[in-house]
């Protein structure tokens, strides 16, 4: 498709000596495509990293985070506390009787650890966290996509303008 047929409006043929291009910007539009690479990148690693990390878990009650593996059973917060397997069934007698919302966090969290279907929800959640993950890889896969796509039409662009005479407008 030649450039006057592109620019064609209802039926009526435009004079070539009055068409013009607008030189566009490619500064704008690498930097949107290495942004979308970066996060592309970042969501890669995040979806690896996700596959490796133990299964994430929050308490409606009281909005608190924890992480839970195999064995173990931790706070998301550095100064946050820590259980194994042997430790939340010591601690079960002390923590039914506490009723401050750190016990309860504790409680909950030790019931998961000490659960017989903890495998399975600690598996159930990891998968999900992964197609989360993984539909933030998506998305940003796509993004790069579509801006390496506009890059090089803008490149596309800047070239057609170099070789297309520019008419100087008389206003």
């Amino acid at each position: 498709m030649s450039l006057l047929e592109s620019v064609r409006v209802n039926g009526v043929e435009p004079d070539p000596k009055e068409i013009s291009l607008r030189k566009p910007n490619l500064k704008g539009h690498r930097f949107v495509s290495k942004m979308a690479m970066c996060l592309f990148l970042a969501s890669a690693l995040l979806v690896f990293v996700v596959s490796y990390a133990p299964a994430w878990f929050s308490v409606k009650k009281t909005g608190t985070d924890f992480w839970v593996s195999q064995d173990t059973v931790r706070m998301t917060s550095s100064d946050g506390w820590e259980f194994t397997v042997d430790e939340c069934l010591a601690k079960k007698a002390d923590l039914e009787k506490d009723e401050s919302p750190s016990a309860f966090d504790q409680r909950v969290a030790c019931e998961l650890l000490t659960s017989e279907q903890k495998d399975e929800t600690v598996k159930s959640a990891i998968r999900k966290q992964i197609g989360l993950t993984g539909l933030v890889f998506l998305v940003f896969g796509i993004w790069m996509i579509s801006a390496a796509k506009s890059l090089m039409m803008a490149v596309a662009a800047v070239d057609l303008h170099g070789r297309v005479p520019q008419v100087q407008s008389s206003e």
